[in-house]
């Protein structure tokens, strides 16, 4: 397939994606979105949404749109130091994939 075929498409999807969350928390009452808590599971970085993404600490829409866009065009993550290629991921946002996230190679962890 063509990559910058498969790039576009990546962007058109992340964008999407992120237009929604945004909605989606813009069409909360007030006070809720301070309620939302983190996922009790830990996210998987190989398959979650955007919205989902977002939902981590650390981690806010934007960020979750980058993951989500660098995943689809190279590939799933197998591990969480694979984020750290994502423009925008620094220690404190490796530090709360670790205690908050997980990798697909690590299925069935904790």
């Amino acid at each position: 397939m063509n990559a910058a075929l498969l790039r576009t498409g990546a962007g058109v999807l992340s964008a999407v994606s992120v237009a929604v969350a945004i909605a989606s928390l813009a069409a909360m009452p007030a006070g809720t979105r301070e309620r939302l808590a983190v996922p009790r599971h830990r996210v998987d970085l190989a398959t979650a949404s955007v919205a989902e993404l977002a939902l981590l600490p650390e981690v806010g829409a934007g960020l979750a749109a980058r993951i989500a866009r660098d995943r689809a065009v190279r590939g799933a993550f197998t591990s969480i130091e694979e984020v750290a290629r994502v423009p925008g991921v620094g220690d404190g946002v490796m530090a709360s994939l670790r205690a908050h996230a997980r990798a697909g190679a690590t299925r069935g962890r904790r």
